[in-house]
């Protein structure tokens, strides 16, 4: 998937996170509840909407 960008199984195509902003932010939110994560975790969840 990382390489295509297509899902294997339905053939329609996936987000793939390949800028080193983007790679960034999903490092961070694996250990959200880190302190030196918040700014991070915060910039992906307004990014998103979710904030």
């Amino acid at each position: 998937m990382y390489y295509t960008g297509i899902d294997p199984f339905t053939k329609k195509p996936v987000a793939i996170a390949k800028g080193l902003n983007d790679r960034k932010m999903q490092r961070a939110l694996m250990p959200f509840f880190e302190p030196e994560n918040d700014f991070a975790v915060r910039d992906a969840l307004i990014k998103v909407g979710r904030i």
